[in-house]
């Protein structure tokens, strides 16, 4: 953050599909809670979570195996 004050602070997570509701909701709530106790001047602080899906997802060492 450079040393600034931030007024607010968005976190947008991309996620392999698979996961509940509940579990997305967990993670987006764990990580509000710690970045509300890190960081307790920014009064706005929201998440957000996409799911992306298995069949579209490629990286590097899963690249290897099709060569």
């Amino acid at each position: 953050m450079g040393g600034a004050r931030p007024q607010f602070m968005h976190v947008f997570a991309h996620i392999m599909q698979g996961r509940s509701v509940e579990q997305r909701q967990q993670l987006s709530q764990s990580v509000v809670k710690v970045l509300s106790e890190l960081f307790p001047e920014v009064q706005a602080i929201a998440m957000n979570v996409y799911e992306f899906e298995k069949n579209t997802y490629r990286n590097r060492a899963m690249q290897a195996a099709f060569f």
